[in-house]
Order: structure tokens, then sequence, then C-alpha cells
């Protein structure tokens, strides 16, 4: 077991943060279960440095969630039109130079050399 801090917490174990609000909201309350579990490994992805460079294919998704590759695709479309995640750069499975997968950026997260977090999920 790793060494706690003087707070009680493991300066070494990652979480991810979700807002109460945003659980809340009826965009996220209208969520599939299968978008739901792709928000969630989209999310793990977060390292605090990564968002709107978050790199996650329709087959690493479908791998990582249990899903098969069209859940998969239809959950990724279903978070972009409810505001969750917003692609950064479109990939494609014929792409053989440069990134084949899609970029990401978590719209409830603070994105790197911009202002605060767009919130998109709100306005829709």
């Amino acid at each position: 077991m790793a060494r706690l801090m003087a707070n009680g917490r493991n300066r070494h174990t990652r979480h991810i943060r979700l807002d109460h609000a945003m659980l809340a909201c009826p965009a996220f309350r209208d969520l599939s279960g299968g978008a739901v579990k792709v928000l969630l490994h989209l999310a793990s992805l977060d390292n605090g440095k990564n968002n709107g460079a978050i790199v996650l294919s329709v087959r690493q998704a479908a791998e990582a969630t249990g899903l098969t590759k069209n859940p998969a695709a239809r959950a990724l479309a279903e978070l972009t039109d409810a505001g969750f995640i917003v692609p950064t750069s479109v990939g494609a499975f014929s792409v053989k130079v440069g990134p084949a997968a899609s970029t990401w950026r978590l719209t409830w997260v603070a994105w790197p050399g911009r202002s605060g977090p767009s919130m998109d999920y709100l306005t829709r």
C-alpha cells in the first residue's frame, strides 16, 4: 500500500473530478450508459496538461470500455452532440502520417493556453 500524506491522501493516486452540478444537469442525465463509460475513460486520459490533445480513437474507446466499435462511435457522437467533448482534430483510419486517432477536449476542464472551461453542455 502506498504511503499516505499527513492529510490522509495518497500523492500518487489519480482520480477523476466531476462537478455535482454537471452530474445533475439534464444533458448528463440524458446520456446513455455507453456514453458515460466513454466519458469516464476520456476523463481518465486527462493528465491536467493535455486537455485539447487527448488522443482516443473509436477502436481504443471500444477496447477500453468493453463496447463494440459501433456503440463506441455512437457514444463519442452522443458526447459531442451533448457538449461534453469537442474534437480538436479529427482522425481517420486511412491516415498514414501523423496521428490517426482524433484528439479531444473536455469542455468542463480548462484548456491549456485558453481561458477557463467552455461548459458547452449547459447551452445545448
